[in-house]
């Protein structure tokens, strides 16, 4: 039985991937970088800003990665703080389906704490109050692909991870939930599914109205 809902925050929350998308491409020139989507998607996408800095820097010598990673972080802020970022379709009313049927929710992102609370004040709603149990990449040792962020979520929930439901749209995410034992539904966004994705997913939704529907049926 499904008793808990874990939700990544970029791209399943928030409308932030494509923000986060055209800061990477705009840096590319500034960077002198030749890279393409599939190097965003495998190195970028869902991967935590210390797991970035720490693969990525042997990678690039030349560059300052820390810098080059701080830029696409404060273009996302900026977006944020102009009010360009929304929130997805369906959201709120998931969290209304959950809070009725008595299921437990948590977070569990990559993302900082300015981004993220910059994003809940712009839509209104009280982080702490929406979310008791809120687990970010500096909580763990090892950021997506590894599962331990959804199992320390799991942990703070006091449940098992086969009794959560895991919302993710990147395919590091997707890796992450599944490895963890968690039921994986994979909410498209910028992404598309690989056959990880497609063959170790509970589901493949294209909305978050239908990722309802999935979670409804498990309960």
């Amino acid at each position: 039985m499904i008793k808990a809902v874990i939700f990544d925050v970029d791209g399943v929350i928030f409308d932030t991937e494509a923000v986060w998308k055209e800061a990477f491409y705009k840096s590319l020139d500034e960077y002198n970088l030749k890279l393409d989507e599939d190097w965003r998607v495998n190195h970028l996408v869902g991967v935590s800003k210390d797991d970035f800095i720490n693969n990525e820097q042997p990678n690039f010598p030349d560059i300052d990665v820390a810098k080059w990673r701080k830029s696409l972080h404060d273009y996302v802020l900026s977006a944020c703080k102009m009010g360009k970022v929304g929130i997805k379709p369906w959201v709120k009313e998931i969290w209304q389906f959950l809070a009725k049927r008595g299921i437990e929710k948590a977070i569990a992102t990559g993302g900082d704490g300015a981004t993220l609370e910059c994003m809940f004040n712009h839509i209104g709603v009280e982080l702490d109050r929406e979310f008791p149990v809120v687990v970010r990449g500096i909580d763990v040792l090892r950021g997506k692909p590894a599962p331990d962020i959804f199992l320390l979520a799991a942990n703070k929930l006091g449940v098992l991870p086969n009794e959560c439901v895991v919302l993710e749209d990147s395919l590091n995410g997707v890796r992450a939930g599944v490895s963890g034992g968690f039921n994986t539904i994979m909410v498209l966004d910028q992404v598309a599914p690989n056959d990880f994705a497609r063959v170790n997913c509970l589901a493949i939704c294209d909305n978050m109205e239908n990722a309802q529907k999935v979670i409804e049926e498990l309960l």
